[in-house]
Formats: structure tokens, C-alpha cells, sequence
């Protein structure tokens, strides 16, 4: 049985249009995903500054309380390299990643290194961290941001996500999602360079 000439017309019709839809689709998942190069690197209207550039941007200043209640300032740690980690404590990435932290901590520790580590729990209670840190056998540095200001203020939005903070208070580098010891401690020395 022949199909009539309308009915092909019309199968030749929708497939074109399917193809231009999918293809309309692919350009715009790819223009979003790939960057044009302005946008790389950018969080939260954050972007690291090369080395070199005239404006560094700048990191939001911050109080918080730590894992005892003290009151702890990012400017406190002004003339050191911080590594500022926000976490919680229902992120597997982050249990992950934990132990490596303190590992990195402890070497920084031991060799009179200018880097701080300081780790953010956002929007959990303190005896929910306490609880986590000592069933882990964690004794990193723990601020609680309780309301996650800060992380909003930071464009966290995901866990865990991490900043290199420059001993000037700018942003050299941060990597959302979990990362080991040897990168982290890569990106720490590069920033030495």
C-alpha cells in the first residue's frame, strides 16, 4: 500500500522540524556548558584573579562562631593562606574529603606553615557537628554557619566547595565538589609561585 503524497510531505515536515529542535537544543546546552572564556571560572560573582590582574577580588569578610561558641574573623588569619571549606555533615563527598583535609592540616601544622585551614558547616546544629566530628575522628577547625549567609555569600551551592584564600584576603582559586590532598596541596603551592 503507497502512502499519499500529503502524508509523506507531512512525515518529511516533522522530521525536519524535529532535527531543528534538537539541534536548537544541542547549541543551547553547549553555549551554556562551554563558556565563551569571560565567564570561566565564576561562582557566586566570584572569579580568581591571575596573577597580574590590577583588581583581586576581594573575599567577604565574615564572623562565626566556631564548634565551642568563640567568635572566629576571616580577617584574623590576614598574612596566611586559607583553605576555607564549606561542608555538612549529610554529604557523602564530604565525609569523603574530610580525612584528607586533616591530613593536609596536620602536615601545614607540623611544618610551621602559613596555611589555615578552616572548615564551614552550613545549616546544621552544633550537637549534629559534634556528634559527626567525634564519630569520624575529626578535629579539623569547624566554624557553624548557622543561617548559611556565608555560604550564600560565598555562591556556595553545592557541597562540598572549596576556596584558596590569598594572604591579601583575595580569591586565587576554588574547586566545587570533593578534592584530595595532593590537589589540595597543589593549589596551595601554586599560589606561592
Amino acid at each position: 500500500m503507497k502512502k499519499s503524497r500529503g502524508v509523506v510531505t507531512r512525515n518529511i515536515i516533522i522530521w525536519v522540524v524535529a532535527a531543528i529542535a534538537v539541534f536548537a537544543g544541542l547549541y543551547v546546552v553547549y553555549g551554556k556548558y562551554a563558556g565563551t572564556g569571560e565567564d570561566e571560572g565564576l561562582i557566586g560573582g566570584l572569579r580568581p584573579a591571575a596573577q597580574g590582574e590590577e583588581e583581586l577580588v576581594k573575599m567577604p569578610g565574615f564572623t562565626l562562631p566556631d564548634i565551642e561558641g568563640n567568635e572566629v574573623k576571616l580577617s584574623d588569619y590576614r598574612d596566611k593562606i586559607v583553605v576555607l571549606n564549606f561542608w555538612t555533615t549529610w554529604c557523602k563527598y564530604c565525609k569523603t574529603e574530610m580525612p584528607e583535609f586533616q591530613e593536609a592540616q596536620k602536615e601545614y601544622a607540623e611544618s610551621g606553615d602559613d596555611v589555615v585551614m578552616l572548615t564551614v558547616n552550613v545549616q546544621e546544629d552544633e550537637e549534629t557537628v559534634k556528634k559527626y566530628l567525634s564519630d569520624n575522628g575529626i578535629t579539623l577547625p569547624v566554624l557553624i554557619d548557622k543561617d548559611g549567609s556565608i555560604a550564600a555569600a560565598y555562591g556556595v551551592n553545592g557541597f562540598p566547595t572549596t576556596y584558596i584564600i590569598r594572604k591579601d584576603g583575595t580569591l586565587y582559586k576554588y574547586a566545587p565538589g570533593a578534592i584530595d590532598k595532593k590537589t589540595l596541596k597543589k593549589m596551595v603551592d601554586e599560589i606561592r609561585k
